[in-house]
């Protein structure tokens, strides 16, 4: 390999792909300056806005997802499978890659199979307890999957190349003082708060849960909460929460989430990988309730993974109309003896340094000294 090596990353469609595909990539940075960078996705998913943010290259395919619905989609599906192929085949043959790393969703699928398939060295990065669908199908052709369970490991038949890695996550999560925190969101450094938050695009149900319990919460507690509810809950959440504005910050979005975590004593969020890492990495007890129509319910099988490790709390977005998220949370939010246990539960099981361990395997597979 030469001085200025060239890595093709392929994943997308959700942050739970993209972010740690920008991880492994900020890693390799980090280690060769000069390298080229380009990434495969397509245009309706977050890599079209974050990577030509970040100012990578990207070229982007025309596949979709698979359609489990009957709809006119399907019948192009065929087409637009075969352009996709033509389009990896043509970014192969013209950037030639030294790499190809795959971090899941459907866009990494033709990619990844055509890299085997031509003998370029690839890798595959699996967030999930419960390996995705393309994981499961290219595992045979790539030379290294990462794993970020140990749980993962026994659904793969060729043990020799699955390594447990970890999720690779955003650098210095846990770096951000309380009192700094605190001053960036408008909060006191001294009260006892609360993070709730669902992703990028939010979460309906959680946020409606939320919306029911907290009034009763926060006349008989001193809590605070921040919350970030997405775009489309956001007016909803902020009018109703008008009567404890004082001690309730509701933003459509939370960017900085290193200050986010550095000012939270409990977490209420969704299972996905990238989420479970980062409450891993900073050791911050959750209440965890999965996505319902994820694919293959990985998120259950996410949070079910840390409950057994006693890591984590588990409520079904089935259960929402219940009592016991408040029970939960009012349990856990008066009893700072059961949040400390759970958070060091939750750290041990972190693997910090995935990032560094997954690229110290990938040079293995390139011609460099």
């Amino acid at each position: 390999m030469d001085s200025e090596p060239r890595i093709m990353v392929a994943g997308g469609g959700t942050g739970g792909h993209l972010y740690p595909a920008i991880a492994l990539v900020k890693e390799i940075e980090q280690r060769f300056p000069n390298s080229k960078f380009l990434f495969i996705g397509t245009r309706r998913g977050i890599e079209a806005r974050v990577v030509p943010e970040l100012e990578y290259d990207i070229r982007f395919i025309w596949l979709r997802g698979v359609q489990r619905r009957l709809n006119w989609r399907l019948l192009i599906a065929p087409i637009q499978l075969l352009v996709s192929i033509v389009q990896c085949i043509y970014t192969l043959a013209t950037f030639k890659p030294h790499v190809v790393i795959g971090t899941g969703g459907y866009v990494s699928g033709p990619a990844l199979m055509l890299a085997a398939l031509f003998r370029f060295p690839t890798i595959i990065q699996e967030q999930n307890s419960f390996p995705g669908m393309t994981t499961r199908m290219l595992a045979r052709l790539v030379d290294q999957v990462h794993v970020t369970f140990e749980s993962s490991i026994k659904y793969f038949n060729d043990q020799d190349k699955v390594f447990l890695s970890g999720n690779p996550v955003r650098g210095h999560l846990s770096d951000v003082p309380r009192d700094v925190a605190a001053q960036k969101f408008g909060l006191k450094a001294s009260a006892k708060t609360l993070l709730i938050f669902g992703g990028s695009q939010g979460a309906q149900s959680v946020n409606q849960a939320m919306v029911r319990i907290l009034p009763q919460a926060l006349e008989q507690k001193e809590w605070q909460v921040l919350w970030g509810t997405g775009e489309l809950s956001y007016a909803e959440v902020s009018m109703k929460m008008q009567p404890f504005a004082d001690r309730v910050k509701v933003l459509p979005y939370i960017a900085d989430m290193a200050a986010a975590y550095g000012i939270a004593d409990l977490v209420v969020a969704r299972a996905g990988a990238t989420t479970v890492a980062e409450l891993q990495t900073c050791g911050l007890p959750a209440i965890l309730i999965p996505y319902p129509f994820a694919a293959a319910n990985h998120q259950e099988a996410n949070a079910r993974a840390l409950v057994e490790a006693n890591a984590a709390r588990m409520i079904l977005d089935n259960e929402l109309d219940s009592d016991k998220l408040l029970i939960e949370l009012k349990t856990l939010m008066d009893n700072e003896t059961a949040r400390i246990q759970i958070g060091e539960h939750l750290k041990a099981l972190a693997l910090p340094d995935a990032a560094k361990t997954i690229i110290d395997k990938m040079m293995t597979l390139l011609d460099y000294d």
